[in-house]
């Protein structure tokens, strides 16, 4: 019983995942001992499982193929001898589904009140139905009860915090809605450090720019003291070569 969990893929509390290796380790000794390839008892389950899923495709893929209403034999080829067998052991459950399963009953409205239709036709219209739990209906509710004590009723036996955030705070009481109290003096101290904060920036930003234009003013005495040195410069080289030219004549 148990190999064939293993060989299935389905292990549970009574078959660990140790007992798992040990057969794999015991049938990869005698795989390994029959001509052909020597493989590692991983590499030989990773081979069965390959056989199994491609075996398990091509089972469902012909079955599908036979139940088409076209008319005329299945288009693709039947299962072999070998892939028979490994279906045989994987079990047919894998491919066709459990065949003894049987279906839930189905509640109908009529079998409701019309109380309980009402309510439950209200229910599902809210949204976030994962977090619903543990939702309780008012008990014994007479022709007579009044709007005012099914209300409270409701409020009393419903779990509110199990409800969606928008579910719940119509169901809360309306003293509950009301807005927590402000405090001005909290928000005039945030306006006031929020203005400091940008009348600081609003300084930073104007010195950069005012070292940035002294720079600007330096770098342009700096090339108009250059300028003013080459043209000495030049006046100088031009004089000396009209003396030079007098003295060679």
């Amino acid at each position: 019983m148990g190999n064939e969990k293993i060989i299935k893929g389905k292990l549970g509390p009574d078959l660990t995942n140790k007992e798992c290796v040990e057969f794999w380790e015991e049938a990869t000794k005698q795989l390994n001992s029959c001509v052909g390839a020597t493989k590692s008892w991983k590499d030989w389950r990773k081979s069965w499982y390959d056989i199994k899923s491609s075996t398990k495709g091509k089972a469902a893929a012909y079955r599908r193929e036979c139940e088409k209403t076209g008319g005329g034999p299945p288009t693709l080829e039947p299962l072999d001898d070998f892939q028979k067998r490994v279906l045989a052991v994987i079990g047919d459950n894998l491919v066709y589904g459990h065949k003894d399963t049987e279906e839930s009953e189905i509640v109908l409205d009529e079998h409701l009140s019309p109380y309980e239709a009402h309510l439950r036709a209200g229910f599902l219209k809210l949204r976030g139905t994962r977090r619903f739990q543990g939702i309780f209906l008012p008990q014994n509710c007479a022709a007579s009860t009044s709007a005012a004590n099914l209300k409270a009723e409701i409020n009393t036996q419903v779990p509110t915090e199990s409800l969606p955030q928008d579910v719940s705070e119509t169901i809360k009481p309306k003293r509950l809605l009301h807005s927590a109290k402000r405090h001005p003096k909290r928000a005039r101290v945030e306006r006031s450090a929020s203005f400091e904060a940008s009348e600081r920036f609003s300084q930073i930003q104007e010195r950069r720019l005012q070292l940035a234009e002294e720079q600007f003013a330096f770098q342009r005495e700096c090339e108009r003291e250059k300028i003013n040195a080459l043209k000495d410069f030049t006046n100088t080289f031009k004089n000396l070569t009209s003396v030079l030219e007098k003295y060679l004549s």
